[in-house]
């Protein structure tokens, strides 16, 4: 159950401009204000307290694969937070997820005004290399030339490995270039796990690869759905057919568009040392509430790659069964009215400093109590702070909210504080022989 504190006295709203039906006001503005927060989600639940491996271990029945897939989690696609997860902070291979951070960097280069989305790239002996049987690739062959629009097109929908390198190379000179560009980038952005060696996402010779933690490729992923939403377009077509070069072929999330309702993008990587992976966006509804959210999944590491759709297709379930966003506290409700007898205005309104959204678990219980200075003397200023909301689970502080005020107060004239004071002391004697 959701407890209501506050420190010091009771008194809850007592209007000051209704006359003389200012004591049953008194008593029943708590009464209605109770309600009203109630209704309004104030006591509904908070983010989870616990840390988001037990939550993905709780959940673990549903998952068929769960012991073999080692990294596994949902976040919210408008805020950064994670609502279940397993293996989070492992660096693991990422594939030809790497791509995305290969868009992200060219379009940082088009942006910078270094070079346009028209300009031509001709193909080089190395990226037509990568145009190899078995390999993911744009079909690019040596000396042909594209414009930088369109290796960014085969690149994000057939995750051409050619097309990755050219890009690399025509953006900055080099691919080695490159990636230096990529891990200024991923370190820029204050990510410790995110390392590449290449633009495509494929094992070096050395058997080194791009990596990064499934909590920071998430958080990358909304940096970049945030900065170029138009990365998404491309998750659209299923079937890439350029007959004046003979090229055709499926895109490779061609299985995930039809397979699971809801897809919306954005990035599937394979390879030996990552194993089947794959980083996507989805809208679900809430089964518990009727409300419609974005989702990310993320799954690395999944041994075939029928244990990455099933284990993705879980994760969408279990989002839209067993999750539900909620508004923990609503910064347009009021909390109460608070007494000020040294103000001239007699009292003022106090509200949450902020609305604060969550997404948890549809039937989660969490405390959430107030802290109110009750001493606070006029003059006060917009946006004082006269308290603060607490917001608990099982014990556990997981979110403190300022309580202000709205408006100003100024100090109560001498005549002011003399009526008032009279008013007091007669109210008082009729409470005596009532």
């Amino acid at each position: 159950m959701t407890k209501a504190m506050t420190a010091g006295k009771e008194d809850r709203i007592p209007d000051k401009g209704r006359g003389p039906e200012k004591k049953g006001w008194t008593r029943i503005l708590p009464i209605l204000l109770a309600l009203s927060l109630v209704f309004s989600g104030l006591f509904s639940p908070r983010a989870l307290a616990g840390p988001e491996e037990e939550t993905a271990e709780s959940l673990k029945k549903l998952i068929t694969y769960y012991d073999q897939v080692p990294v596994l989690m949902i976040g919210l696609a408008d805020d950064n937070q994670i609502i279940m997860g397993k293996g989070l902070d492992q660096p693991r291979a990422i594939a030809s997820i790497s791509k995305l951070m290969t868009y992200y960097v060219a379009m940082e280069a088009v942006q910078a005004g270094e070079i346009s989305l028209q300009a031509p790239i001709t193909v080089s002996a190395k990226a037509a290399a990568l145009n190899a049987p078995g390999s993911s690739n744009y079909g690019l062959k040596e000396k042909m030339t594209m414009p930088l629009e369109k290796l960014l097109f085969g690149m994000m929908t057939v995750s051409g490995n050619d097309a990755a390198c050219a890009i690399a190379e025509g953006v900055a000179g080099s691919e080695g270039a490159f990636v230096e560009r990529m891990n200024k980038t991923a370190q820029d952005l204050g990510y410790k796990t995110m390392h590449f060696v290449n633009a495509s996402g494929l094992t070096e010779e050395n058997k080194t690869y791009n990596q990064s933690s499934a909590r920071e490729l998430y958080s990358f992923i909304l940096d970049l759905m945030k900065k170029y939403p138009q990365v998404l377009d491309y998750s659209q077509p299923t079937l890439v057919d350029e007959p004046e070069r003979e090229f055709k072929k499926e895109t490779t999330l061609k299985e995930f568009m039809s397979g699971i309702p809801g897809m919306k993008g954005i990035k599937t990587g394979t390879s030996v040392e990552a194993g089947s992976c794959f980083a996507g966006l989805f809208q679900v509804t809430s089964a518990k509430m009727d409300q419609t959210y974005d989702i990310i999944t993320i799954v690395l590491g999944a041994p075939i790659n029928d244990a990455r759709w099933r284990t993705t297709k879980e994760l969408v379930d279990i989002a839209q069964g067993s999750f539900a966003p909620h508004t923990v506290v609503d910064g347009s409700q009021p909390i109460e009215r608070l007494d000020m007898p040294d103000a001239q205005e007699g009292s003022v309104i106090l509200y949450p400093a902020k609305t604060y959204h969550v997404f948890t678990y549809a039937n989660a219980n969490f405390d959430v109590s107030y802290t109110i200075d009750r001493t606070k003397k006029a003059p006060t200023a917009e946006e004082e702070v006269f308290g603060t909301i607490h917001v608990s689970r099982d014990g556990k502080l997981l979110e403190e909210i300022p309580i202000v005020s709205h408006t100003a107060t100024r100090s109560a004239g001498p005549w002011t504080k003399f009526s008032r004071g009279v008013e007091a002391f007669f109210t008082f004697l009729f409470s005596l022989v009532s």
